[in-house]
Parts: structure tokens; sequence; C-alpha cells
């Protein structure tokens, strides 16, 4: 059976008449619902509360696009990210404020990976003290441009012609899942089209869009249960991705219009020449596009404006990344560790700490010279990285020490994780030989600092290290 799947909501026959400036708060807990409203009323607007997430697509359906969402990521009925992706197929990042609240470290972090391609103003912890939040407030809203009711949706002709596009693309190429993004003057507007048996909640928005919007390349990754990359998890909320491919949308006159993915559900096999021809139809699909979409598209400095503040993002990045490992440096494990360590303390959940460190590296270094050890660390922290979770951080502590920092993670979870990262690094093979790590696993006690947890840790390291090496060590 073959499903067509509308990533939005059709704007209601009354829309015009929408006027009134509104809040909608989508939020199960009473409680915590009531101080958002306060919030929202203090700044002039109307507030809108629901329970759960149709009754909050229901809201958009029928009242618009508001100034303000303020989601929980967990609801019933439809996720927070479903919401927010619904959203912004009406209403862009300029006029519509998102705020994103969470209990979850890694729901979190997922949002906080999103934040770009969503149009996320903030990412907050769920209980956060209501001076916080009233200050999140105030700054989403400063940042508004926004006339009440001028959302633009698609027309008929233009929903019938990006339906065609994705159907075919799915027919030709025999994938499950064909997600299409045209990049317009004022929003980007995105349509898939799923062919399954059993259809369950939305497709989700991921940076991998973003990515290829960037580089102009097509994005490959055959099999996602090797890592993970872009924020995009092999385990989804509704769906399970396996592979997947994205390739830009540039016309014969190199217009950049927008991007093309296919998703599988299994390992993607993909030839080159199939990859050549489907870049080609990328190519015929933005000539189309931008024949028939013309006055609407984004114009290339619209493009290049984007590019530059993600130029000023990468920077940014660079400036807490180690650069011959790509993990995070010193300076961004401190400022993580501590405020992980904060919201562990609010939240009242675990928070483990894994300081590892390789074995006789000095000797490796002396012996065959730093090149070589340079490449043993690159993939010694390929190795970590691809251990990752969403919530978690590994950073290059020093010269050959690395730190992973495990929120909700017990000692007895951080010890297993230490565990399988020394055997995946003792099965490296290099020039000079094997490579091992010794490592000293602790979780932080309630009322016990970063400085303090980290001496604990140093102190298992050393216990690993002098009982004789290429082990863990790790508090009872």
């Amino acid at each position: 059976m073959v499903h067509g799947l509308h990533l939005g909501s059709s704007p209601h026959p009354g829309a015009e008449n929408r006027t009134r400036v509104y809040a909608l708060i989508a939020e199960f807990d009473p409680q915590q619902a009531a101080i958002y409203r306060r919030t929202v009323e203090a700044h002039g607007l109307e507030a809108v509360l629901v329970r759960d997430g149709d009754s909050a697509r229901e809201a958009l359906w029928t009242r618009g696009a508001p100034a303000l969402l303020i989601s929980d990521l967990s609801l019933p009925q439809a996720d927070g990210f479903s919401l927010i992706a619904d959203l912004r197929r009406i209403c862009p990042p300029d006029r519509t404020a998102v705020l994103v609240f969470s209990a979850f470290a890694a729901l979190r972090a997922a949002a906080s990976n999103l934040r770009g391609s969503l149009g996320i103003s903030d990412v907050g912890e769920k209980n956060a003290p209501v001076e916080t939040i009233q200050k999140s407030v105030a700054r989403a809203l400063a940042g508004l441009n926004r006339k009440p009711g001028d959302e633009k949706t698609p027309t008929r002709n233009q929903e019938a012609l990006f339906r065609k596009m994705v159907v075919r693309v799915s027919k030709a190429f025999r994938v499950p899942l064909v997600v299409l993004s045209v990049e317009m003057r004022e929003q980007r507007r995105t349509i898939a089209h799923m062919d399954i048996h059993e259809m369950r909640g939305s497709a989700q928005s991921w940076p991998v869009i973003q990515q290829v919007i960037n580089t102009r390349q097509p994005l490959i990754m055959p099999d996602l249960t090797k890592h993970s990359v872009f924020g995009l998890e092999t385990d989804l909320p509704t769906l399970r991705i396996r592979g997947f491919v994205t390739v830009p949308l540039v016309t014969s006159g190199e217009r950049l219009v927008g991007v093309l993915s296919l998703f599988e559900f299994k390992a993607l096999s993909l030839t080159p020449a199939q990859l050549d021809l489907l870049l080609s139809a990328a190519q015929k699909i933005a000539d189309e596009l931008e024949r028939e979409l013309e006055t609407e598209l984004a114009e290339e400095p619209l493009i290049e404006q984007m590019s530059a503040n993600v130029k000023w993002a990468q920077l940014a990045r660079l400036a807490l990344t180690d650069r011959l490992t790509g993990l995070s440096n010193r300076h961004a494990g401190e400022r993580a560790l501590e405020r992980d360590a904060a919201r562990a303390r609010r939240a009242g959940s675990p928070f483990s700490l894994a300081l590892l460190d390789l074995d006789n590296f000095k000797q490796v270094n002396d012996r065959h010279g730093h090149a070589v050890g340079d490449e043993i660390l690159r993939q010694v922290s390929q190795v970590l990285a691809s251990m990752f979770r969403a919530s978690d951080l590994a950073v290059r502590w020093g010269g050959d020490e690395f730190l992973v920092l495990l929120p909700d993670v017990s000692a007895k979870g951080a010890t297993i994780f230490a565990e399988r990262a020394r055997i995946q690094i003792e099965t490296l093979r290099f020039p000079s030989g094997p490579i091992t790590i010794s490592g000293g696993v602790v979780e932080m006690d309630r009322n016990e600092s970063p400085r303090d947890a980290l001496a604990r840790a140093d102190a298992q390291l050393y216990e690993a290290k002098r009982a004789g090496r290429n082990r863990v060590k790790g508090t009872p």
C-alpha cells in the first residue's frame, strides 16, 4: 500500500481573518503550563494551552502560526519535534519563536542538534527557575519580525508538483521514503513520500539538509548502525532509518534550490552509476522547480547569507574543537562538565565520568615519531565518537588522555562503556604495533564538585595503570 505523507498542516479556510497574536503552549503538566501562561501573558500575548501534540496541531489549523510556541519535547499523541516541524511548514523562524523544554538530557541534546534546521530559539530543562523561563521568552520574542496572519502556504499546483516529484523518485530508486526540501523566499518547504505498509507519526527534519545546502555535495551514509552523525539517530521516535543519501538540487544554471533525500530502513546499496543517475535526476528536478516556482524560490543572496551565518557558527565550533582528533577540546570539556554536573544535581539523575589514557604512548612517539602518534590519536578518537549517544561528550583532555561525559549513566553503565572502548581500541592495528588504553570511571556524588569527581577518576586510572594497564577501574 502506498502512502503520501505531507509534512505540515493545510491552512484553515478562514485563515485570513486571524489577527490576534497568541502563544501556543503544548505542555502535559498543568502546573508547568501555568508558569508558561503567566510568563507569556506578561508580554501581552494570549495564551492557548493544550496537553497533547494533536491538539497543538489543531490549534495551528484553526488559528494559524502563533507568535511563540512553547513545547515539551515529550507529548501524548505527537512529539514536540513533529509539532515544530509542522509549524515550520507555515511560518519561518523570524515570524514564530520556538522554546522547547524537557526533563530528559538526551531529548534536549537532540533538540540542540536540530536548532538550526527547526528554527528553535532556545532549549531548556523542564522545571527550570521561573526567572530563567522569563528570560528565554523575552529573548525569543525580541528577535521576531512578524505580522499576524501573513503565513504562506503552498498552492494546489505546487502541492501536486512536489508530490509528483517525490513519488517519481521513490519508484525510480525503489526506496521507501523520499524527502524533498525546497528553499523558498521566507521558509523551507518540505514534503515527503513514504511507501510502507504501516506509517506511524511524521517524518523529522534533520541537520543533514543544511549540511548539503552548505557544501553542495551529496552526503551518503550506507549504514547508520555503525555510528550517528548530524544528530540523526537510527532509533527515531517513529522511524528506524538505517541508510540515506541526500543530494543538492542545483539547476543547470548553478542555482541551488533545495535538497533531495532518499531513506532506507535497511542498509542502503547505491552504486556509483546509481549515484550519477540520482544527481542527474536532481538537476532535472531543480530545473523543473525553477521553471514552475521562479518568483517564490529563495534568491542566491539568501543562501549566501545562510552560508555566512554557518561560517560564523563553524568558527565558534572550531574554537571548542581539538584540531587533531575532531573531539571537543579541554576548554569545551570544562564548560560541559560544569553544565552537565549542575543539571544532574537539579534533576537528581546519575552522571558519570570515564577518564581514559593510552598505555606507553610516549614510547610510541619516541620510537616511531609524532606522525604515527597523531594517527593513533585520530583512530582512537574515531572509536570513542562511534560509541556516542546524543547526550554524551568525548573530550581530548590532554596529550593522550580522553575524558568522556556520560549524563544519565550510572557507574555500572559507564564501566561497560569504557570496557567496550578498551576492547575496540585493543583490536586496532598500527605499523608501530597494537595500542591499549586504561580507564578510571566514577559516578559523581550529589554534593560532589566536578573537580573532586575528576580527582577520583584520576585515582581510578592510576590504579588501572598500577595493576598492569589495558584495564578499567571503577568505584564500587
